[in-house]
């Protein structure tokens, strides 16, 4: 283990992977209701998990068998209620929303629950036919997310911590000083504040990103207190982890860093040969054509039409990032797994249709926690992101046994049955690191 710590963990909250409606003898009306959800969270919090993440889409994907459906904070609103010590994460888009709707909503929930709310900003790269037709470029779309943040923090603010007096004798609730506008004039928005729902449990509810590209990762460096990252090989988790420290080092002086939460999805079975049929069924239908387009799109629309399944990718069929306006983390993945790691095509069409381009671990119990001690001893993330396979079975196994061996093992330490605030768990402090002349000047 890395210093005494033991990573954390969270699950995201969903309908598992893309055909794993199938498996569920009463089909996919079970995942659409509210039961399914509070089921996932209350055995979530039993089991001692740190957090529920809800990932968002503002558009359907048809290549979905289940839609994501549910505006993520409407049902975590409900599920607060149920809950008392799990970390609740939303998901919402800088591109098509207004920052002082979402600094309410957040804040709100924050109150609500206790303190146990972070958000995660993300730049959106797909919906924009539901919100005017066009999608900005990515440079674009990062320099609102960054005055989105900025407006949201100066809401989140603008009461101050002992604004609130309720004094009978004046007629006064809070202080006049103590609760003061934002007058908030930028390039995108233009924001007078101040919010109008009291401050945060936590001072102000967490801010984190899932961005992997250049820009996403410089973004998460000056802003995010934890970042969702999706690194499926040892490779590109190391120079991801590496260079979002380094970045936040140059960028911070307080000495904390974005908590880097890893998505995995372990496929567990009683022996290897159980896991590796069970990945086969959820690949299932597979049809390589479609799995074959999806690469394109992720490599940006590379022409691969040319190419058989054991082909690798010439580099020169795939688009310059500069090119790129959607998905550009998902990009630097594919463009990685089929350049540095020589991925035929065959190999990177399976490892989409598996797991859309996250980690997967495909194995024992036993091997699943050989798998997480690895990357975490290797000081390569803070924590892990679990995507359950399937519901209910797939949740069962990572509560009921992938957790309890990663505790016996030392790699799992539960939520506290005492309530904490969101960034009481998932704040990452390290030693400043000084430079040799900044060192110099101390003596």
């Amino acid at each position: 283990m890395t210093g005494g710590r033991t990573p954390l963990y969270t699950i995201m909250l969903g309908t598992g992977q893309h055909n794993a409606w199938k498996l569920v003898p009463s089909g996919r009306r079970y995942l659409e209701s509210f039961d399914h959800y509070l089921r996932v969270a209350q055995e979530s919090e039993r089991a001692g998990v740190h957090g529920l993440l809800l990932a968002d889409g503002l558009s359907l994907d048809e290549a979905r068998q289940v839609p994501r459906g549910f505006e993520p904070l409407t049902l975590l609103a409900g599920l607060a209620v149920h809950t008392t010590r799990i970390a609740l994460i939303a998901t919402a888009s800088t591109t098509f929303n207004e920052p002082y709707n979402v600094a309410r909503t957040v804040n709100s929930l924050d109150n609500l629950s206790r303190g146990r709310v972070g958000v995660n900003l993300v730049t959106s790269f797909t919906g924009e036919e539901n919100f005017g037709g066009t999608l900005p470029h990515p440079k674009d779309r990062y320099a609102r997310a960054r005055e989105f943040t900025d407006v949201l923090r100066q809401l989140w603010t603008s009461w101050e911590p002992d604004a609130v007096i309720e004094d009978a004798a004046s007629g006064l609730y809070f202080r006049p000083d103590g609760v003061v506008p934002i007058n908030h004039v930028g390039d995108h928005f233009s924001v007078a504040g101040p919010l109008n729902v009291p401050r945060s449990p936590q001072g102000a509810p967490a801010i984190g990103t899932a961005g992997s590209s250049d820009l996403g990762r410089q973004f998460a460096a000056d802003v995010a207190s934890f970042v969702y990252a999706a690194q499926p090989s040892r490779l590109l988790a190391e120079d991801y982890f590496n260079d979002l420290r380094n970045r936040a080092r140059r960028a911070r002086s307080d000495g904390t860093r974005p908590t880097v939460l890893t998505g995995v999805i372990p496929i567990i079975g009683e022996t290897r040969k159980q896991a590796r049929e069970l990945a086969a069924r959820l690949r299932q239908p597979s049809d390589f054509e479609t799995g074959r387009r999806r690469v394109a799109q992720l490599l940006g629309g590379a022409d691969l039409s040319r190419l058989a399944r054991a082909d690798t990718i010439d580099p020169a069929d795939i688009p310059p990032p500069d090119d790129i306006v959607r998905r550009q983390g998902r990009y630097e993945i594919f463009k990685s797994l089929a350049i540095d790691e020589k991925y035929t095509l065959g190999e990177l069409v399976e490892f989409v249709t598996n797991s859309s381009g996250h980690w997967t671990v495909i194995g024992t119990v036993d091997d699943v926690v050989a798998e997480f001690a690895d990357r975490f001893d290797a000081d390569l993330t803070d924590g892990f992101n679990v995507w359950p396979t399937h519901y209910p079975d797939g949740l069962d196994v990572i509560t009921q046994r992938l957790l309890p061996e990663l505790r016996h093992a030392g790699y799992f330490t539960p939520l506290p049955k005492e309530p904490q605030t969101f960034r009481d768990v998932f704040t990452t402090q390290e030693p400043i690191i000084l430079s040799a002349r900044a060192e110099a000047s101390r003596r």
